[in-house]
């Protein structure tokens, strides 16, 4: 895929990506359609919250997409109190659809959104237009923001190949987060995936 990123912004570059994937897209279904390999690609990555969050929590998930992390606590018997944050407005259509009244999904700036959660998840957003400064401001959004923490999973710098999609070295970037952070605990998880890995932010 082609796509001239000089002087986009990222929503608009996160438009254009998720329009394409949309057209490559067999059904609203396809896994291709949030930008994933495959289902397993993206269920792996949710496994990992599964062994943090817990009934009755309040989650923001950002760039949620169709909102797949929910139905994924959901069938494996964990029932939270759902926000979804996504810049598509037929990804949010369908997740409403999907999901009625048991969630909630706006099209609102992430970092002027307020609002107390447990955990703030967030699962290959950042992997489209993000530099590692806008990450960092994300994050410290995100504890601001989370009474118990922050999930989020990113591209392996050492391992992905891609032309458009954004990768992070996880040792560099550990490292600058512990130093940015001092009250959290950060566990990085990078053993579900070859190209991927995750970051735990736990509030001491």
């Amino acid at each position: 895929m082609n796509l001239n990123t000089n002087n986009i912004n990222q929503k608009t570059l996160s438009k254009a990506f998720y329009e394409v994937m949309t057209d490559l897209a067999n059904s609203e279904d396809d896994p291709i359609l949030l930008g994933w390999r495959d289902r397993d690609s993206q269920t792996d990555r949710f496994n990992v919250f599964l062994d943090y969050v817990q009934n009755g929590d309040r989650v923001l998930d950002f760039g949620s997409g169709l909102s797949d992390l929910y139905g994924y606590l959901k069938l494996n018997d964990i029932n939270v109190d759902y926000t979804g944050i996504d810049i598509m407005p037929d990804f949010i259509k369908i997740a409403k659809e999907r999901y009625g009244d048991e969630i909630r999904v706006l099209n609102t700036n992430i970092l002027y959104f307020l609002e107390k959660f447990e955990w703030t998840y967030a699962s290959g957003v950042f992997s489209i237009g993000f530099d590692e400064k806008e990450l960092i401001e994300h994050i410290s959004h995100f504890l601001s923001i989370s009474d118990v923490g922050v999930c989020l999973n990113l591209l392996d710098k050492e391992h992905f190949i891609g032309e458009v999609q954004v990768s992070f070295n996880k040792k560099e970037l550990v490292k600058k987060l512990t130093n940015e952070f001092k009250d959290v605990v950060i566990t990085l998880i990078d053993d579900y995936s070859v190209d991927d890995f995750s970051l735990i932010l736990v509030k001491k």
